[in-house]
Order: structure tokens, then C-alpha cells, then sequence
């Protein structure tokens, strides 16, 4: 339902209630001061309903509940406090001083505050109650999809390491240093473990540091290039500021493997991978545009794989763009404390 109709039957739901008030009083033959103070409650709900809910929304986009829970808990109470024992005092004092021939006495505001106050604070307990049992609920689904976009991620992962062609190629190699270079095929073996070591360490993790990833990476790197000699030119360039930060474990990997999966790669020219970290928090990996003729087969679910686990744990988007003949993805990095 549109906002316009919310509104409109709200409206209409009002209008009903006052009419149906209206007649019941005039068939117990209430007095006028009756029909004023039904009159008073009734507007006083529907500021209190409508001050609130701006209150609530203002705040989501200034303090969201993700990233200043603490915060945003306690500024949330202050302002429903104050606005609603405004609200309360202003419509009051306007009713009477409107329709009485007596102003509010002093003891008459004491009480109206006090009463006012437990019942402001009693609406505000359920509400949060309510925010916070939608919240459980919405924080239940969305981990028993992060789990499932997590378990794909490992399998794919696992799928691709363990794919014949991938095995096949890295045994090769492997083969021919054993005869050319031991020692070279000694650290070629040792990187090649590394690679299922980090798969089996963190199968199970949400999320891991940049280091971690970066230490990964450098390791599944050192297979691509030893394979594709300087074909491949990886480029990295991150601030020390940002390894302490965090991202879902095989983000890289999955965009690294990527530029490899749709570009061809040969002497002549070079896949070129550049992994920049930014101030603004985001993370850039880019390629040069060297678009395959024939597609290798694959799922083509990697980004939309990153794009689900990111968005269990912040609201900020991973970008996609090809500009001056750069694939170019940005994915943000986490700071615990945003969760």
C-alpha cells in the first residue's frame, strides 16, 4: 500500500471512530466537556503516531541501528520523551484555554505530566519491544541466507580448486619443476597447500580481515603466475589502515578469478589486475578489457554471491563499472563494530 492510501485510510479509520463517538455520546447525552477531551485524545494519538514514525525514520538514515545501536537507542528515547510530553503539554493547553473558560492549574499540568510520562514511556517499552522482536526475526532469516549464500560461496571455491583442469594444470607444473628445479617445485608445493589450508581454516567463517585475505591471496597468486609466467600482472596497492578491516573470506579471490575466467591472457598483451585500496573505504579490483571469444562454462553467480554476503552485514553497495576500458568492481570494507 502506497503512503498516500496509508494515510487516506487512517483517515477515514479516525473519522469513523470520532463519528462513531459522536453518536454513542449523544445517545448517553455526554456533556461538552466530554466531547472535547475525546477530541484531545484523539489528536494527541494521532501526532504522537505521526511524530514518532518521522522521528523513527529520520533517525535510520542518521544514526541506523547497524552501525550506533548504543547511540541511537538512547537519542531515540530522548527525542520520543521530548517531543511526546510536547505534543501532550501544547494540545492540552491549547483545548483548554480553546474550549474552557479556565486556564490549566498548575496541579492540573503536574498530573497531566505524570500520568503522561508513564504512558509515554509504557508506548515507547512496546515499541522497542515490537522493533526488537521484527529485528530477530529479519536477523534470523537473513542468517539462515547468509549461511546458504556461504555454503554456495565454499562450495564454488571448493569446485574451482578442486576442478580436474585446475589440478591437472597446477600437477603439471609441479611435475616439471620436481625435474627442473626442486627447490622451486618445494615452494610451488608449499603455496599449492596453502591454498586448501586457508579453504579447510576458514570454510566457516562470515567474515575475515583483509590481511587474512591478502595473505590467501598471495598464495593462489603465486599458482596463477607460475602458471601464466607475466602474462598475469597483479598489482597491489593498500593502505596499512585498511588490513584491519574486514570482508566475506574469497571476495578477491572470486574477482581475480573473474578477470582470468573472461579475458583472454597471452605475451602479446598482458592481463593487467590492479587491487587498490581507497579512502573511502572501498576496495577497487580492475582489469584491462580483453573479452574471450568463447566463454569458459561457469555459474556467473560469483558477484551476485558477494553482493548477497555483503549485504547481511553492511547497507553499502558493491559497484560495478567499465569505464576508459577498465572492468572496475568496488566492494567496501567492514569494521566490526558497524555489525
Amino acid at each position: 500500500m502506497k503512503p498516500f492510501q496509508k494515510h487516506a485510510v487512517t483517515a477515514l479509520v479516525v473519522m469513523a471512530i470520532i463519528s462513531g463517538l459522536i453518536a454513542y455520546g449523544a445517545w448517553l447525552d455526554l456533556s461538552t466537556n466530554t466531547y472535547i477531551a475525546v477530541g484531545w485524545i484523539v489528536l494527541l494519538i494521532l501526532l504522537l503516531v505521526a511524530g514518532n514514525r518521522y522521528i523513527s525514520r529520520f533517525l535510520d538514515k542518521v544514526l541506523p541501528w547497524k552501525k550506533y545501536t548504543s547511540l541511537r537507542f538512547a537519542i531515540h528515547v530522548l527525542l520520543s520523551l521530548v517531543y511526546s510530553l510536547l505534543c501532550l503539554n501544547i494540545s492540552y493547553y491549547t483545548f483548554k484555554v480553546a474550549f474552557t473558560e479556565d486556564p490549566p492549574t498548575p496541579y492540573q499540568i503536574t498530573v497531566m505530566n505524570g500520568f503522561g510520562l508513564m504512558l509515554v514511556l509504557a508506548v515507547i517499552l512496546i515499541y522497542f519491544s515490537i522493533y526488537i522482536l521484527k529485528a530477530w526475526r529479519r536477523s534470523t532469516l537473513e542468517g539462515e541466507r547468509l549461511q546458504k549464500e556461504t555454503i554456495k560461496s565454499e562450495l564454488q571455491a571448493l569446485r574451482t580448486h578442486l576442478d580436474p583442469h585446475f589440478l591437472f594444470n597446477n600437477l603439471n607444473i609441479l611435475d616439471a619443476l620436481i625435474e627442473k628445479d626442486p627447490k622451486a617445485a618445494r615452494h610451488f608445493l608449499t603455496r599449492f597447500s596453502e591454498v586448501y589450508r586457508f579453504l579447510l581454516k576458514k570454510k566457516d567463517a562470515e567474515l575475515i580481515t583483509l590481511t587474512e585475505e591478502l595473505d590467501f591471496l598471495q598464495a593462489y597468486l603465486f599458482l596463477i603466475q607460475t602458471r601464466f609466467n607475466d602474462n598475469v600482472q597483479v598489482h597491489m596497492h593498500v593502505c596499512k589502515a585498511h588490513r584491519d578491516m574486514s570482508l566475506p573470506p574469497l571476495a578477491l579471490q572470486i574477482l581475480i578469478e573473474n578477470c582470468l575466467k573472461h579475458n583472454m591472457i597471452d605475451e602479446d598483451s598482458p592481463l593487467h589486475i590492479n587491487i587498490i585500496s581507497r579512502k573511502d573505504g572501498y576496495i577497487s579490483v580492475s582489469n584491462n578489457l580483453r573479452p574471450r571469444e568463447h566463454k569458459l562454462p561457469g555459474t556467473g553467480t560469483g558477484l551476485e554471491n558477494i553482493r548477497n554476503r555483503y549485504s547481511y552485514f553492511t547497507d553499502r553497495n558493491v559497484n560495478i563499472q567499465t569505464h576508459e576500458g577498465q572492468y572496475i568492481v568496488d566492494i567496501p570494507l567492514i569494521e566490526v563494530e558497524e555489525i
